[in-house]
């Protein structure tokens, strides 16, 4: 028994060692080494994070939260406390026209003094 076990331990030491020496750089560059190491560090600390996240969403006291503040707006809505976030407010609308004509106006306006730069030349 002890003989198949020794015989065992030889093999996959046989069968590891070349697979560990292939592995390993051929330059030993400690700043390439510890360059490796932080990205590494950085890559496990970033899947950890949006692990902590999903867990985050995925737990019963956040979900509550949501919908708790989903029911306070509807309420706040129903009652006329606050605006529906479907409806775009009468002054915001305004003033989300008015903009937008304005913008119209000034590209009418560039749009004509580059016609009147193209077209001199032909009464001139």
């Amino acid at each position: 028994m002890k003989a198949l076990y020794v015989l065992f331990a030889a093999a996959s030491l046989a069968l590891v060692a070349p697979s560990a020496r292939a592995t390993t750089p051929g330059t030993d560059d400690p700043t390439e080494t510890a360059r490796k190491a932080t990205a590494r560090e950085k890559v496990a600390a970033a899947a950890k994070a949006a692990k902590a996240a999903k867990a985050v969403k995925k737990s019963s006291a956040y979900r509550f939260y949501k919908f708790k503040a989903g029911l306070n707006h509807s309420m706040l809505v129903l009652l006329g406390l606050e605006d529906s976030k479907a409806i775009t407010s009468p002054a915001k609308r305004d003033r989300q026209l008015h903009i937008h004509q304005k913008h119209l106006k000034t590209k009418a306006k560039l749009e004509a003094k580059a016609r009147r730069r193209r077209t001199t030349h032909l009464f001139g």
